[in-house]
């Protein structure tokens, strides 16, 4: 698959720091690929340069197969760039948003109109979107913001932390949209600290610590090579109505777990060991009426990845 963005030895500085240094990778069109580091490690920076919103000391970037250097502008119209702070009109409904958003979009009224339509459902937004959003919850006008970036019909969609903050119910709406768009051939690029977020939406990551790349390639491959065993991926009807607290301390409160997580209606376990505690996790779902849907050996965690490569943590 041709690449539809290249960064050839990028780097940045902002005065005497240097914020990225020599990077070089691609990302092909269609793909959803997460950069994951802490704050401050470049990734922000990494985002402005793609979103036109700066430009690198040195190296060279292309988009759509445009020098950003040379044409900056037309490398521009195929992306679209969530912005992290919220920038909408909170008076304003979600039509009203997207209205007065669209008015600066080149594209038909009735296509704009199907487009608009379109992104509303995606994100769930489409029953109250006739009630200004400062009356609605933040995660409502987070899902929008996503749906407004939408109205240009970008081949290129940026992204910074979109679930961060967001209860599980809003945060699996945006990674289900987010993985809908790139089945429908959309290049997704996550700048986050978040590796569920990763692991919910993108099929490749690049490991950026202290404005180098660490580590780029498929999740799969770089779970494999430098993760851990005994972890599993567990997903069940009705977990994303249960509060982890009581998940920890009614139904797996007897069990030798390492650690747990939660994500929408899937668990993320570190177990002591694999194959004997796993039967007693699956019953004991059982016993409580959960069904299990899916099940799979996870090689690691991102975050354990993390540790290995950067010698810190994600979040110090």
């Amino acid at each position: 698959m041709e690449a539809i963005v290249k960064a050839k030895n990028l780097t940045k500085s902002f005065g005497g720091t240097v914020v990225l240094e020599n990077l070089n990778f691609e990302i092909a069109e269609g793909e959803s690929f997460g950069f994951l580091g802490p704050s401050k490690s470049g990734k922000t920076t990494l985002i402005e340069i793609l979103a036109s919103l700066t430009k690198p000391t040195s190296g060279e970037i292309w988009v759509g197969g445009v020098n950003m250097g040379q044409n900056p502008g037309k490398a521009r119209r195929i992306v679209s760039l969530v912005p992290q702070t919220l920038a909408l009109y909170q008076d304003f409904s979600a039509h009203e948003n997207m209205k007065f958003f669209g008015s600066f979009v080149t594209m038909s009224p009735r296509k704009l109109k199907e487009v608009s339509l379109e992104a509303l459902d995606l994100f769930d937004l489409t029953h109250e979107a006739h009630i200004p959003i400062e009356q609605l919850p933040y995660s409502y006008s987070k899902r929008l913001s996503i749906a407004v970036a939408m109205l240009s019909d970008p081949r290129i969609i940026l992204l910074e932390s979109p679930t961060e903050g967001l209860d599980d119910r809003s945060a699996r709406i945006i990674t289900d949209g987010l993985n809908l768009l790139s089945n429908r051939g959309k290049t997704i690029i996550i700048a986050t600290s978040y590796t569920r977020e990763i692991a919910s939406v993108c099929r490749k990551v690049g490991i950026i610590n202290r404005g180098s790349l660490l580590a780029l390639d498929y999740l799969e491959n770089i779970l494999s090579c430098f993760g851990e065993q005994n972890q599993i991926e567990l997903e069940a009807e009705g977990l994303e109505n249960i509060p982890l607290d009581i998940i920890r301390k009614q139904l797996f409160c007897s069990i030798p777990i390492e650690s747990i997580d939660k994500f929408g209606s899937t668990l993320l376990i570190k177990l002591e060991s694999t194959t004997e505690v796993l039967s007693i996790i699956l019953e004991a779902l059982s016993d409580s009426g959960i069904p299990v849907k899916n099940i799979r050996l996870a090689e690691g965690s991102l975050e354990n990845v993390f540790y290995k490569l950067a010698g810190r943590e994600l979040r110090d």
